[in-house]
């Protein structure tokens, strides 16, 4: 895919080039950030039906909103912010409207339109002097290309340039049988690959997810990887022969790591209730397990994100994996997310979002939403708690980890274990 010069303009016009990149762990000093960005409201124009042309763009308009705040937050704690552009999707085309979108042959995978490139997270990495991107969609990559004032510090070497090109230039073709023989399976495998799909989606599903794995399913600690296995088995095996200077440890959580634990500074982390044993990734550290809190300030939100978590628990009623104040009583609006905008979304009722957390130094970490029990831990170590509100993060199924990729703190390898 060739970026539109409309695209590479705001590029190069919107922000300082990523000069270098330099990594080591979640908490030193942080000087240089990406962060994410959605479609504009005016993206939304073309739509017909007033209220639901109201409720999207409300939904974007709040979410920029936050996004603008959360990057003058960072400024303001002398953090340089590189921020993806508006209207940007996360395969890497760029469009001014739904209608603009529509006319144009995308590269849906599963129908519906592209999700906004909000959570780079998702898909990159850094780690120490490369910036890994972990999946296989050459747009992203030309997107985060175009940022760098020196792009030997991309790595995608989660596909050969050869594969990458290839695979790529399928494009939908993936999806045809008869390109069986052409397809070349990458060095990942998923532990759930014998699930009954269709023959034409288990071909694709095959070459993209043996070239990819989720950037979160790695945290840096120092001179050690933790690296989740569960869902693709032979991450850490990779992540040794591309990166052989590092220690490991494994666990299996099954899932993205800063969804379930956040290390603070070194020899405090907190985590959720259902993963507490860190005595092998994390030894002699100090673990806060985070629980829900009956004080919070944000009652109202509180209140309907539960009954909505006791539904679907329940299996009455509710059956999205996303949730928004104004998804409740209007029909019109869910319908048209669940049909053209769920790529959008994600399965937020298992995520924890006082976890997903953006450490700045070791004495300030910004948080999305008020916990007493996390705030009054973070106090006790010698850090500052600052809010830094993400509304619908429950929407998009992201917190302020997901929608920022760290470039460079003030870092080097150290090793934060005994032995």
């Amino acid at each position: 895919m060739i970026l539109n010069t409309k695209l590479q303009n705001i590029l190069t016009g919107m922000n300082n080039p990523i000069k270098k990149v330099n990594a080591y762990n979640g908490w030193d000093p942080l000087k240089q950030i990406i962060l994410g960005n959605v479609m504009s409201p005016s993206f939304f124009e073309d739509v017909r039906d007033t209220k639901l042309r109201h409720l999207l763009q409300k939904l974007l308009y709040e979410t920029q909103e936050d996004l603008d705040n959360f990057q003058h937050e960072l400024e303001k704690a002398g953090v340089d912010v590189i921020r993806i552009p508006e209207n940007t999707m996360e395969d890497g085309s760029y469009y001014g409207s739904m209608n603009d979108a529509m006319s144009k042959d995308m590269s849906w995978t599963n129908g519906g339109m592209p999700r906004p490139f909000i959570t780079p997270r998702d898909q990159f990495i850094t780690i120490g002097n490369q910036l890994v991107y972990t999946h296989v969609n050459p747009g992203t990559t030309k997107v985060i290309n175009e940022l760098m004032e020196d792009n030997s510090y991309l790595n995608y070497d989660c596909m050969s340039k050869f594969d990458f090109e290839r695979n790529m230039a399928l494009g939908s073709n993936f999806i045809n049988p008869r390109n069986v023989d052409k397809i070349k399976l990458g060095p990942f495998t998923w532990r759930d690959n014998d699930n009954p799909r269709s023959m034409a989606n288990d071909i694709f599903h095959k070459c993209v997810s043996t070239f990819c794995w989720d950037a979160p399913f790695v945290t840096r600690v120092g001179d050690t990887l933790v690296v989740d296995s569960e869902d693709k088995i032979n991450v850490a095996e990779w992540l040794l022969k591309k990166f052989p200077e590092y220690k490991q440890v494994n666990h299996a959580i099954g899932g993205h790591n800063d969804g379930t634990f956040c290390p603070l500074k070194p020899g405090h982390l907190i985590t959720a209730a259902w993963h507490i044993d860190y005595s092998q990734t994390f030894p002699g550290w100090d673990v806060h397990v985070v629980h829900d809190d009956p004080n919070s300030k944000d009652k109202m939100y509180d209140r309907d994100i539960k009954q909505f978590q006791h539904l679907r628990n329940q299996k009455k009623r509710i059956d999205r994996t996303w949730w928004t104040p104004d998804a409740k009583n209007n029909e019109v609006f869910t319908k048209f997310v669940d049909e053209w905008l769920h790529q959008w979304t994600g399965w937020s009722i298992e995520s924890i979002f006082e976890i997903n957390s953006v450490v700045v130094n070791p004495e300030l970490v910004f948080f999305s939403n008020y916990n007493k029990g996390v705030f009054d831990y973070c106090e006790s170590i010698g850090i500052t708690p600052h809010i830094v509100p993400f509304r619908h993060r429950h929407f998009w199924d992201g917190g302020l980890h997901c929608l920022t990729v760290d470039t460079v703190r003030e870092s080097k390898m150290e090793s934060y274990f005994d032995g």
